[in-house]
């Protein structure tokens, strides 16, 4: 039936009749929602932008209006149809109160992370509403449950007494950093606490209602204070429905320590605070209480749009937004106007209102949620125009709607329920919306912040299929919740609770990142080719220089043993060797990717860091070099694990984790003979932690291995003397150009010869190896060289520490100075180049852009917190001591200085990825994401 249709089946009807009808309708809408424990499951789309359509189990806000709407048709007829399905809820409902904790489960919207005050507070008043009416071990049952959640939850737990008011929630995740202290919340906590009062006799619950209803009063005033200067001399909507101004009346919607002034005026909330400012009146008589409801109500009625008389959501700073529009909502608006009827009369009965919801009836008997939805604020957005959210029958609006109508109808007994049978079906070129007596499917393709893809059972709490942008940043935002053991009656809601959902959305995503990161791999294995160069030979056993005349074996050659060895396995087949290398680059950065992502509390960052950390491993100056025959690929690959492993390992202290820790760090350090340089490094800087008696073995432990593997490291390549060659390159082109330097190694026996300053400025030469003009010059190297020289670097810390700043352009600038990694023309990038600009910035300038956010937010956060996050160990380290092994590297040879720094400057443009993905994880949360005893063991 179409919809106008239905409205001219109703039109001839009194309005008695009509409430009656629309009743019998929406009660068998309602009740295909139901399973078989009395809970009404349903999905919700709450506020202006928040969705809750994954998890769509039972809340305190559906299941409060289902009792108490079937009380009230129980109470006025005695009917057992409405009793049972009263205790059928009221038991379902009771069911979620956990004795252990003293908390009830499901209570919001925002599934079992909140359990936010009014929340509790609605199940409570629900319960001894309909206390009366049950047999008396449920009577009784009902009463000790609310006094035991009152007292253990909100005295115990919410209460703040420097403040006189319950604060809402235990742990509130829109303000970690300080308590909230909202209105509507407090009014309905005194409403219950008057409730629990009357059952129970006891006056502590009493006087601590009187206690809010202080707070409330001088809240009221102050806030009407702010509005009486906020709105002077303007004209209002209560005068002229066109002004953007709200009318006089309107309470705040919460407070902080902070923020005292009034913000936000939320009408639905208004409407729901006028049953709590009438339990205040009723037992204490006070005339500012009376004052406060007309008042507010008067707000109320002059919040209404001149043409839909539907309420207008809220207020902002004193303007009206007017849209969207709550339809169903509407009745817990007119359930707060009806609560104070006897004080109001007739003022409380919006008939034009009243009238414009029953008109809106879907053939099925539900109500659509909002009018307006797409057209939030002041301006229209994405062209504005009716979306699946204003169509859609949400069970929890449509259950205030029903507890009003239940208050209105006159006679229960003429209200026939009519079995929901019919399908509502709307079909628009944005979406597809049906409402079938069991399921429910939602389709939608515009606008973006509309897209989704839905489909329900209904008596199931849980979605078959719920896929959308917000839902899913939701999911990985949310903080992890325990899965609690499901309380007595529930619904077997364990195995698709919360972290359920978060797990499947956190998979769909690691899937495909992996997916598209394995793609990306393969097809730049199949576009590549073997990269060969002048060093190869040094690597794969043919190179005919210092090696041959040191005669040494295998593991003490010209070249650290690891690079070799893998050639070797490979039987040095170029191929192979290709193959080898990128798919151990592929496993270690997945590794690291996994890793990494373990260290973030907050979902959004720890996907947002793996997803970089594989974009990172794809950037040019990373990918290229699985395809060249030298050690740069190895390199990365180890130090990708070294990184893995260390996370890994800050997540226990296991001995099997610093064993593996440690045997990738010995691996990492014969790939190249800087690494053994740098691990000293690691190994002195850590040893101050030492100090600290809970970390003084592990510290130890691992200096010492590290100290250990640099001995026999650093004499294999001093004997070796697969150093000389490069000591030669700074000797002919810095220490020859330097007097001071060149007067201080002759001192100490340099045979400084007319063919050696021949070779000022230049590269070591064949005849350096070979020549007999050499011979004195080759003698001293071998047996003083490495010592000298090292003795010079000491001498002169200016030079040594400073100097390569000069060349830092070389070593930053990669992509600019090197134009060999484009020299073939197969060599295609996998990522654009604003992307790779981004993840591993070109020009040193944005080296520092980067660092500036990555140390104020670090540093800022420290000062806040007022120590330094364990957490930042990692990054910081990569970064501090990314120049320090540049200097090694520029030190230790003069040629193709970009080449031989790719691994420093690659630390440090990871440590700075890290490093702002974690001062991001630590300003969303408003804490440091990781506590020291889970990092640090």
């Amino acid at each position: 039936m179409a919809l106008d249709e239905h409205k001219n089946s109703t039109a001839h009807l009194s309005e008695q009749d009509q409430i009656a009808h629309a009743l019998g309708n929406l009660i068998g809408w309602l009740e295909t929602w139901r399973n078989e424990q009395g809970a009404y499951n349903g999905f919700v789309v709450h506020r202006t932008e928040g969705k809750r359509m994954g998890r769509v189990h039972d809340t305190a806000w559906t299941q409060s209006a289902i009792i108490r709407g079937y009380g009230n048709l129980y109470r006025n007829s005695g009917e057992s149809r409405w009793g049972d399905a009263m205790t059928r809820a009221a038991d379902l409902l009771a069911s979620r109160y956990d004795a252990e904790t003293g908390r009830l489960h499901y209570t919001g919207h925002e599934d079992d992370r909140f359990q936010s005050l009014v929340s509790c507070a609605l199940g409570v008043c629900a319960l001894l509403s309909v206390a009366d009416l049950v047999d008396e071990p449920r009577r009784k049952h009902y009463t000790q449950l609310a006094a035991d959640h009152a007292r253990r939850y909100w005295l115990d737990v919410l209460w703040v007494e420097a403040e006189g008011a319950f604060k809402f929630t235990e742990t509130d995740y829109y303000s970690p950093n300080e308590d909230r202290f909202v209105v509507n919340f407090n009014v309905m906590a005194a409403e219950a606490l008057l409730a629990i009062h009357k059952a129970t006799g006891e006056s502590e619950f009493r006087d601590k209602a009187l206690r809010v209803g202080d707070w409330l009063l001088e809240q009221w005033k102050h806030t009407q204070a702010a509005n009486d200067n906020l709105l002077a001399g303007k004209t209002t909507v209560a005068e002229d429905p066109a002004s953007e101004w709200m009318p006089p009346g309107g309470f705040s919607y919460q407070f902080t320590p902070s923020q005292r002034e009034p913000n936000d005026y939320v009408t639905l909330y208004t409407g729901l605070c006028l049953r709590g400012f009438w339990a205040l009146h009723q037992e204490t008589g006070d005339t500012r209480f009376a004052n406060i409801i007309r008042a507010q109500s008067a707000y109320i009625l002059a919040m209404r749009d001149p043409e839909t008389r539907l309420f207008y959501h809220t207020a902002r700073r004193g303007k009206v937004e007017k849209n969207p529009q709550f339809i169903a909502g509407a009745g817990m608006t007119l359930l707060g106007l009806h609560e104070v009827g006897p004080l109001l009369g007739e003022m409380a009965v919006p008939k034009d209102t009243i009238a414009s919801i029953l008109s809106r009836a879907h053939v099925n008997g539900s109500y659509p949620g909002f009018i307006g939805k797409n057209d939030t604020g002041h301006r229209k957005r994405d062209g504005g125009g009716t979306v699946w959210e204003d169509v859609a029958a949400s069970v929890n609006w449509n259950a205030q709607w029903f507890e009003y109508l239940t208050r209105v109808v006159d006679d229960p007994a003429q209200v026939d329920i009519s079995p929901s049978k019919k399908t509502v079906h709307i079909a628009t070129s944005r979406f597809i919306y049906r409402d079938t007596p069991t399921t429910v499917s939602i389709a939608s393709c515009w606008p973006p912040r509309s897209w989704g893809l839905y489909h329900y059972r209904k008596t199931e709490a849980t979605a078959k299929v719920s896929v959308y942008p917000v839902g899913i940043y939701s999911h990985l935002r949310s903080r992890r919740v325990p899965e609690d053991k499901p309380p007595p009656g529930s619904t077997g809601l364990k195995g698709g609770g919360t972290n359920t959902e978060k797990k499947r959305a956190t998979l769909l995503l690691l899937f495909v990142c992996v997916l598209l990161f394995g793609v990306a791999r393969v097809w730049f294995f199949q576009q590549g080719a073997v990269q060969t160069f002048n060093d190869t030979s040094t690597y794969d056993g043919t190179y005919a220089g210092w090696r041959i005349e040191c005669n040494f074996d295998f593991w003490t050659g010209i070249r650290p043993f690891v690079t070799p060895l893998v050639y070797r396995l490979c039987n040095q087949n170029p191929e192979a060797i290709r193959f080898f290398q990128s798919a151990l680059s592929a496993i270690a950065w997945l590794l690291l990717a996994f890793s990494v992502r373990k260290a973030f509390t907050s979902r959004v960052t720890g996907m947002a860091a793996f997803a970089a950390i594989l974009a990172f491993s794809l950037v040019d100056e990373v990918l290229y070099w699985d395809q060249a025959l030298l050690s740069e690929s190895l390199s990365f690959s180890t130090h990708a694990l070294l990184l893995a492993a260390i996370f890994w390992m800050f997540r226990g202290w296991r001995p099997h984790q610093m064993a593996i820790v440690l045997l990738t760090a010995f691996l990492w350090a014969f790939v190249r003979d800087t690494h053994l340089y740098y691990l000293l490094l690691v190994a002195l800087c850590i040893l101050p932690f030492s100090i600290v008696p809970q970390y003084r073995r592990r510290v130890l432990i691992i200096s010492a291995v590290l100290i250990a593997l640099f001995i026999p490291g650093n004499h294999l390549a001093t004997k070796s003397l697969r150093w000389a060659g490069n000591f030669c390159n700074v000797l002919t082109v810095r220490i020859l150009a330097d007097d001071a330097h060149l007067a201080f190694l002759e001192e100490r026996g340099l045979p400084v010869s007319d063919e050696l300053m021949q070779l000022k400025g230049k590269l070591h030469t064949e005849a350096m190896h070979k020549g007999p003009e050499f011979e004195s010059l080759r003698q001293w190297t071998f047996q003083e060289g490495k010592q000298r020289y090292t003795a010079l670097l000491l001498s002169d810390p200016l030079y040594t520490l400073v100097e390569p700043l000069r060349d830092m352009d070389k070593m930053l600038g990669q992509r600019t100075l090197h134009p060999w990694r484009f020299r073939e023309s197969n060599f295609a990038s996998v990522l654009p180049d604003l992307l790779q600009e981004i993840l591993y910035p070109d020009k040193s300038g944005l080296i520092w852009v980067f660092l500036a956010p990555l140390w104020a937010g670090a540093v800022g956060l420290s000062l806040l917190q007022g120590r330094v996050s364990p957490v930042l160990i990692v990054p910081l380290g990569l970064v501090l001591l990314s120049y320090p092994h540049a200097m090694l590297t520029w030190h230790g040879d003069a040629m193709e200085i970009g080449r031989h720094s790719l691994i420093p400057t690659f630390q440090l443009r990871l440590g700075l990825l890290l490093g702002l993905l974690f001062t991001f994880d630590a300003l969303i949360r408003h804490r440091w994401p990781i506590a020291a005893p889970r990092l640090l063991g």
